[in-house]
Protein backbone atom coordinates (compact mmCIF):
# COMPACT_ATOMS: atom_id res chain seq x y z
CA UNK A 1 0.00 0.00 0.00
CA UNK A 2 1.21 3.71 -1.17
CA UNK A 3 2.68 5.12 2.58
CA UNK A 4 0.52 7.89 2.35
CA UNK A 5 -2.44 5.91 2.11
CA UNK A 6 -1.36 3.72 5.14
CA UNK A 7 -1.31 7.11 6.97
CA UNK A 8 -5.10 7.96 5.96
CA UNK A 9 -6.90 4.35 5.46
CA UNK A 10 -8.54 4.50 9.05
CA UNK A 11 -10.07 7.50 8.13
CA UNK A 12 -11.00 6.15 4.44
CA UNK A 13 -12.54 2.81 6.26
CA UNK A 14 -14.14 5.30 8.64
CA UNK A 15 -16.44 7.17 6.12
CA UNK A 16 -16.15 4.71 2.96
CA UNK A 17 -16.28 1.10 4.80
CA UNK A 18 -16.42 -0.71 1.79
CA UNK A 19 -13.20 0.61 0.20
CA UNK A 20 -10.25 -0.94 -0.66
CA UNK A 21 -6.61 -0.59 -1.92
CA UNK A 22 -5.50 -2.34 -5.17
CA UNK A 23 -1.94 -2.01 -6.94
CA UNK A 24 -0.83 -1.60 -10.23
CA UNK A 25 -1.88 1.05 -10.80
CA UNK A 26 -2.25 1.91 -7.12
CA UNK A 27 -5.93 3.19 -6.22
CA UNK A 28 -8.40 3.50 -3.40
CA UNK A 29 -11.99 2.21 -4.66
CA UNK A 30 -15.09 2.74 -2.88
CA UNK A 31 -18.79 3.22 -3.87
CA UNK A 32 -20.86 5.80 -3.89
CA UNK A 33 -24.44 7.00 -4.39
CA UNK A 34 -25.63 8.88 -7.57
CA UNK A 35 -28.37 11.75 -7.49
CA UNK A 36 -31.92 10.02 -8.29
CA UNK A 37 -32.67 9.79 -11.88
CA UNK A 38 -29.57 11.69 -12.93
CA UNK A 39 -27.44 8.71 -14.17
CA UNK A 40 -28.21 5.22 -15.26
CA UNK A 41 -27.83 3.62 -12.17
CA UNK A 42 -28.12 4.22 -8.78
CA UNK A 43 -24.74 3.70 -6.86
CA UNK A 44 -21.20 3.58 -8.85
CA UNK A 45 -17.76 2.35 -8.01
CA UNK A 46 -15.31 4.63 -8.23
CA UNK A 47 -11.66 4.54 -7.81
CA UNK A 48 -9.08 7.10 -7.03
CA UNK A 49 -5.97 7.32 -9.05
CA UNK A 50 -2.87 7.71 -6.38
CA UNK A 51 0.59 9.04 -8.49
CA UNK A 52 3.67 7.93 -7.04
CA UNK A 53 4.73 11.37 -5.81
CA UNK A 54 1.39 11.38 -3.85
CA UNK A 55 0.93 14.16 -0.58
CA UNK A 56 2.76 16.15 -2.52
CA UNK A 57 2.05 15.23 -5.90
CA UNK A 58 -1.95 15.86 -5.86
CA UNK A 59 -4.91 13.24 -6.71
CA UNK A 60 -5.92 14.49 -10.28
CA UNK A 61 -7.93 11.92 -11.84
CA UNK A 62 -10.93 8.85 -10.89
CA UNK A 63 -12.24 5.98 -13.17
CA UNK A 64 -15.77 4.99 -12.94
CA UNK A 65 -16.75 2.04 -14.65
CA UNK A 66 -17.51 1.40 -18.33
CA UNK A 67 -21.14 2.33 -19.21
CA UNK A 68 -21.96 4.61 -16.30
CA UNK A 69 -24.29 7.31 -18.27
CA UNK A 70 -26.45 10.47 -17.58
CA UNK A 71 -29.70 9.45 -17.76
CA UNK A 72 -30.50 12.68 -19.94
CA UNK A 73 -28.01 11.10 -23.10
CA UNK A 74 -25.24 13.79 -22.70
CA UNK A 75 -21.79 12.40 -22.99
CA UNK A 76 -19.51 11.65 -19.98
CA UNK A 77 -16.69 13.55 -19.71
CA UNK A 78 -14.23 10.36 -20.04
CA UNK A 79 -11.38 8.44 -21.58
CA UNK A 80 -10.86 4.53 -21.77
CA UNK A 81 -8.60 3.75 -18.97
CA UNK A 82 -7.03 0.56 -20.45
CA UNK A 83 -3.86 2.24 -21.42
CA UNK A 84 -3.26 2.86 -17.91
CA UNK A 85 -4.13 -0.87 -17.47
CA UNK A 86 -7.58 -0.71 -16.23
CA UNK A 87 -9.45 -2.29 -19.13
CA UNK A 88 -13.24 -2.07 -18.52
CA UNK A 89 -13.31 1.54 -16.41
CA UNK A 90 -13.24 5.09 -18.05
CA UNK A 91 -10.96 7.90 -16.80
CA UNK A 92 -12.13 11.20 -15.67
CA UNK A 93 -9.38 14.08 -15.11
CA UNK A 94 -10.08 15.94 -12.04
CA UNK A 95 -8.02 18.57 -11.16
CA UNK A 96 -7.27 21.14 -7.74
CA UNK A 97 -7.08 23.74 -9.75
CA UNK A 98 -8.19 27.91 -10.08
CA UNK A 99 -9.13 29.94 -12.62
CA UNK A 100 -5.51 30.37 -13.46
CA UNK A 101 -5.08 26.89 -14.09
CA UNK A 102 -2.77 26.78 -10.96
CA UNK A 103 -3.09 23.81 -8.63
CA UNK A 104 -5.07 24.32 -5.37
CA UNK A 105 -3.46 21.39 -3.85
CA UNK A 106 -2.52 21.78 -0.55
CA UNK A 107 -0.71 18.51 1.23
CA UNK A 108 0.28 18.57 4.50
CA UNK A 109 2.14 15.65 6.79
CA UNK A 110 -1.03 15.24 8.54
CA UNK A 111 -3.35 13.84 6.74
CA UNK A 112 -6.29 14.99 8.69
CA UNK A 113 -4.96 18.57 7.74
CA UNK A 114 -4.80 19.80 4.05
CA UNK A 115 -6.06 17.87 1.11
CA UNK A 116 -6.35 13.82 1.26
CA UNK A 117 -8.11 11.10 -0.47
CA UNK A 118 -11.66 11.17 1.68
CA UNK A 119 -11.94 15.48 0.55
CA UNK A 120 -11.16 13.97 -3.02
CA UNK A 121 -13.65 11.53 -3.05
CA UNK A 122 -16.34 14.49 -1.91
CA UNK A 123 -15.22 16.11 -4.54
CA UNK A 124 -15.79 13.61 -7.17
CA UNK A 125 -19.51 13.04 -5.33
CA UNK A 126 -19.97 16.46 -5.68
CA UNK A 127 -18.72 16.25 -9.27
CA UNK A 128 -21.08 13.93 -10.19
CA UNK A 129 -23.76 15.36 -8.74
CA UNK A 130 -23.47 18.56 -10.51
CA UNK A 131 -23.89 16.83 -13.48
CA UNK A 132 -20.03 16.28 -14.59
CA UNK A 133 -19.30 19.83 -14.54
Amino acid sequence: MHPRIVEEWADILSLHPEAKYVAAPDRVETSIALPPGMYSIPRTRVAVLVPPGYRTTGLDGFVIPSGLRLANGAPMPVSDASPLGLPGWELVSFHYIDAAGRSTWRASADPRQGDNVILYIASIEAFLAGGCV
